[in-house]
């Protein structure tokens, strides 16, 4: 069993105490015991008695538990075997112990596994003891809370404000307001609302008498743009008040730039605790809120077509349509996709998709491999998935065009303060495609890193050295000589590997024996019948 590196000042301060000799060879007097103290190994875990933990089954067999930290409002994804990890801890057995427990019940001998679980635990606290980052207290000293001039340089660079005060808000408005719309004769009567407002929304297109291309004043475009924004709030107060509903709470909420476009958000991770059917409903929730605002707008001009108001109306039902319309299509990352991977139980379906595509599909489809049902659903979605997010930027540009054209065309030859308005809405949609831009020079500029490192490599002896270090460091390599070690080092080549990148499939031998230098390596074992 190899021993577990401690981080940051804790391990300097262990690797002090196990330099210093005690005279009796043993951990004896203040020495002693503070070795005891900063030695994992003999660390007794206890979750705190207000940690909860919840449990849940896919039919696929990718089970998983959630543990919530309900003081901090911090959870954490465990898979079914840190799960029994963290059930162990209750204060009665050090992290040793726990080792050597589950060598016993399921032949598992991994400190720094259980090692690296209770660390994260600690620093999330979800145990006992309050965690102490001193590394960040050290910076908090140097670089105190910052003034509102940091904070206005940190949202143009995040474009995300957060107000952690949201849950009382979203409380009040469930105690006076909306709780009644979770009875079943107020959810008919909306319901009623929703599905009338859109069939007189079908009979008004069909009708003709309105259009996107009419010319609007700026104060229409004005009013348009508040009443989208109103609509935005009512959409995430709909997310917001189902968790309130089933007891939990609102971690914070704000306002983001998201996509070009100002937008609220609501950070409803505490939703993750809720059953599959809760969160369900609390995805849905907000596009069903959507739809009943729509559906009164569009009963309105239905009801009143020579009203002033209608036109106006009608673009506003228009776009909120178009913009339901893509919530619900489960391909980008929205709330139909988080009904759909609830529904079919599968929660990470677009990134395993994609990864799908990118790493495994053309080397299967290259070694003429045959394809489960699962990996063809993956791989269909996946592509379905892209040619989706390329139609939602071409419709976006349509609508920008047809319902917004006008206006930005008479605000560009309205005089200077109409222009300034001009080009601070340009600034503010171009600056996500801006960032993604600086994102992209930094994805380029890692790969001509890592390429740089490859020649470095080949060229410097310090990196022989480490990698030496790396090998003796194994178990596996204790006894080989140093000749032969150095030999090895000689024939090291370094290798860089994407997130989701396979390294070695199943089934298949490996051609290398890999050191991880720096990551994670993540061993997945599928069923070969099922695909799973």
């Amino acid at each position: 069993m190899t021993g577990v590196r401690l981080r940051g000042v804790w391990g300097r301060l262990a690797e002090g105490i196990q330099a210093r000799p005690s005279s009796d060879g043993h951990r004896s007097g203040v020495w002693g015991r503070l070795a005891t103290l900063v030695d994992v190994q003999e660390f007794r875990p206890r979750l705190a008695e207000d940690i909860e933990i919840r449990e849940f089954t896919h039919r696929w067999g990718t089970d998983y538990a959630m543990i919530a930290n309900p003081r901090d409002l911090v959870y954490y994804r465990l898979t079914p075997e840190e799960l029994e990890v963290a059930r162990l801890m209750d204060g009665t057995r050090t992290v040793k112990e726990i080792v050597v427990d589950r060598l016993k019940g399921s032949g598992d001998l991994e400190l720094s596994s259980v090692a690296d679980l209770v660390y994260e635990l600690s620093f999330g606290n979800f145990l006992d003891r309050p965690f102490v980052d001193v590394d960040a207290a050290v910076q908090r000293a140097l670089h105190p809370a910052p003034g509102a001039r940091q904070r206005v340089g940190r949202f143009f660079k995040t474009l995300r404000l957060d107000w952690k005060g949201a849950d009382r808000l979203v409380r009040w408005f469930y105690r006076y307001l909306l709780r009644w719309f979770f009875l079943k004769p107020v959810l008919l009567i909306v319901g009623v609302v929703s599905v009338g407002g859109f069939l007189a929304f079908l009979s008004i297109v069909r009708s003709g008498d309105f259009s996107l291309t009419a010319e609007s004043a700026a104060s229409g475009f004005l009013i348009l743009m508040g009443l989208n924004y109103l609509l935005t709030f009512i959409h995430e107060l709909g997310h917001a008040v189902v968790l309130t509903h089933h007891g939990r709470r609102v971690k914070s909420a704000g306002f983001m730039i998201y996509f070009g476009s100002p937008a609220f958000f609501v950070e409803s991770s505490d939703g993750l605790m809720l059953d599959r059917g809760q969160r369900i409903a609390g995805a849905f929730a907000g596009p069903y809120a959507e739809s009943v605002v729509s559906g009164a707008a569009a009963l309105l001009v239905w009801l009143f077509p020579e009203a002033a108001f209608s036109p106006l109306l009608y673009k506003f039902a228009v776009l909120n349509y178009l913009v339901l319309f893509m919530n619900l299509i489960p391909l980008l990352e929205l709330d139909g996709y988080w009904i759909l991977s609830d529904f079919i139980q599968v929660p990470d379906l677009r990134p395993r998709s994609l990864s799908f595509i990118r790493h495994d599909l053309w080397h299967k489809l290259r070694k003429r491999a045959r394809l489960s049902r699962q990996e063809v659903g993956l791989a269909l979605y996946g592509f379905l998935g892209v040619g989706f997010t390329i139609f939602s930027l071409a419709t976006a540009g349509f609508f920008w065009k047809n319902v917004f054209g006008g206006l930005l065309l008479s605000l560009w030859n309205g005089g200077v303060i109409p222009r300034l308005v001009l080009v601070l809405l340009v600034l503010v949609v171009l600056g996500p495609i801006v960032r993604g831009l600086i994102n992209l020079a930094r994805a380029v500029s890692r790969r001509l890193r890592a390429l740089s490192q490859r020649v470095r490599f080949r060229l410097e002896r310090k990196w022989r050295v480490e990698a030496a270090g790396l090998i003796d460091a194994l178990p596996l390599f204790d006894d080989v000589p140093e000749e032969v070690l150095s030999d090895l080092a000689g024939r090291v080549a370094l290798r860089t590997f994407g997130r989701g990148q396979p390294v070695v499939r199943q089934s298949e031998r490996a051609q290398a024996f890999y050191v991880v230098r720096r990551g994670t390596l993540q061993v997945v074992e599928e069923d070969v019948a099922t695909g799973n």
